[in-house]
């Protein structure tokens, strides 16, 4: 009998030893490749509003969080005289260009039609190393770091462990990951679809998903914050190849679809472009020849912050609400210069 019950115990950990590395293998192999910049709801919420959408625009504008609160459509359509819905601006918080590449393949039936597509493109958005946070790295950082990147992780201790431990076990590393598809597929079962927040996503200045405003900066906070943000997404500077690819794949899809292509550099204070021409010159120097590498007809637009003010900016490279009206003026004649119409 105790030899019976010995090898039951065998065979039920054998079996949940099998269970684990099942789930070990879909971990790496499918949750992990779901891991995005954007969280689940934030995706969501933006398929909503763009399912709703009825006329398709005419000037479409993609990106990650700065075109998303730096781009007022309907502030520029009124400066236009264009009717409403004429800009969209369709972009997502934390986004790198996998996930605008995975958004417009989407909805490319709704934004195929549009005459002229301008995507935001920043020498920090083509770091491999490049770092949101260092206290809770996210998913999407997760997925692509290596061992190496994990041991020298520049935050707490504790942080450093976690990391490391998520290269050994990956359900571990994509925990996050791994509760949002479990709550989406718990809400799918109930009937309750995800991203009701979408049909009230956009504000009046017709920018998605933007929270509440922050207080104005002073200039000292300001100058702290810039400080900070260069150190994360300049950190250890070397090329993603697969942000790159992302973009080639986009743009690709883009003129397939007939659309005139522009590239653009949003505004971002004096002093983050002074930082990152005085301690990385090298890596936007060896950014900008790649860029005209690939790309050698499409000269990125840059709206400089000359003028702005720290009330110009939310944090320390996002335009506030007073910003966006800002560069509104910028954009409607940048639009007008090139003879869009609706």
């Amino acid at each position: 009998m105790a030899e019976a019950r010995s090898t039951g115990g065998c065979t039920a950990a054998v079996v949940c030893l099998l269970f684990l590395l099942g789930l070990e293998i879909v971990s790496r192999t499918v949750v992990a490749n779901r891991a995005a910049g954007p969280t689940v709801n934030q995706i969501a919420a933006l398929d909503v509003a763009l399912r709703q959408r009825k006329d398709p625009p005419s000037v479409l504008f993609l990106g990650g969080s700065h075109t998303q609160a730096g781009v007022a459509a309907t502030r520029v359509e009124e400066l236009l005289g264009w009717p409403r819905g004429s800009i969209l601006n369709a972009s997502l918080s934390n986004a790198s260009p996998r996930d605008v590449l995975a958004l417009y393949r989407r909805h490319r039936d709704l934004f195929r039609k549009a005459k002229t597509a301008w995507v935001a493109v920043d020498v920090t958005y083509f770091n491999r190393n490049a770092l949101n946070r260092t206290s809770t790295p996210s998913p999407a950082w997760r997925r692509r770091a290596t061992l190496a990147d994990r041991l020298n992780f520049p935050g707490s201790f504790e942080t450093r462990i976690d990391v490391v431990v998520g290269w050994f076990w990956n359900l571990w590393d994509q925990r996050t990951t791994w509760r949002e598809e479990l709550i989406g597929l718990a809400l799918r079962l109930r009937g309750t679809p995800r991203g009701a927040r979408g049909t009230r996503l956009f504000d009046a200045l017709g920018r998605p998903a933007m929270g509440r405003p922050r207080a104005p900066l002073t200039e000292d906070a300001l100058a702290r914050e810039i400080d900070d943000a260069v150190d994360r997404r300049m950190y250890n500077y070397d090329f993603d190849d697969e942000s790159f690819e992302s973009l080639d794949d986009l743009v690709h899809l883009l003129r397939e679809d007939g659309m005139q292509v522009v590239l653009i550099e949003m505004p971002a204070p004096t002093r983050f472009r002074s930082l990152l021409a005085e301690h990385h010159a090298d890596a936007v120097a060896r950014w900008m020849d790649e860029m005209r590498r690939r790309y050698p007809d499409l000269e990125p637009v840059r709206f400089a912050a000359d003028g702005y003010a720290a009330g110009d900016f939310r944090d320390a490279d996002h335009l506030s609400e007073n910003g966006a009206r800002r560069l509104a003026d910028a954009l409607a004649a940048s639009l007008r210069e090139r003879g869009a119409s609706r």
